[in-house]
């Protein structure tokens, strides 16, 4: 019963403002080998996962230039039928998004909105803007910026 509050530790406790408690001002450390560790022993255990311990070691992923391990976790996530929440996507699209992985980033878009019918935060839409500005698709840049004031 520890191993989700030690994943959340090793984690960094999630985006600074990502919770109903007093903000914090910076983002907790992380250690992404640490949190590798727990989570394969989560797994080793048969620990039942929950969509925060995904989207932790999402975040995580992330954040330590692991990115196409997170998408692998995201898409493992899916084939578990654990559904996702916003959280779970915005950390894909800022850091595919930097990376310049239009293609990523199409396939997550959609993801949110037609496959589990959510509307994206506005950080989500900083994030596609700021991507197709960068790539010069003006198509699809309109096509977001549209979405975002409909």
């Amino acid at each position: 019963s520890s191993f989700p509050n030690l994943l959340s530790l090793a984690c960094g406790l999630g985006d600074p403002g990502s919770g109903s408690n007093q903000l914090r001002p910076k983002v907790p450390p992380q250690d992404v080998n640490v949190a590798m560790t727990v989570f394969q022993d989560m797994n080793k255990a048969k620990y039942p996962f929950s969509e925060s311990d995904y989207t932790a070691m999402i975040r995580c992923y992330c954040m330590n230039s692991k990115e196409e391990d997170a998408l692998q976790l995201y898409e493992q996530m899916k084939r578990c039928n654990k559904q996702p929440k916003l959280r779970t996507f915005t950390p894909l699209l800022y850091y595919f998004g930097a990376l310049k992985r239009v293609d990523v980033c199409t396939t997550l878009f959609h993801d949110i909105t037609q496959v589990y019918k959510m509307i994206p935060a506005e950080r989500d839409y900083v994030s596609l803007l700021t991507l197709m500005s960068s790539v010069r698709d003006k198509r699809k840049f309109y096509l977001y910026l549209d979405q975002s004031i409909s």
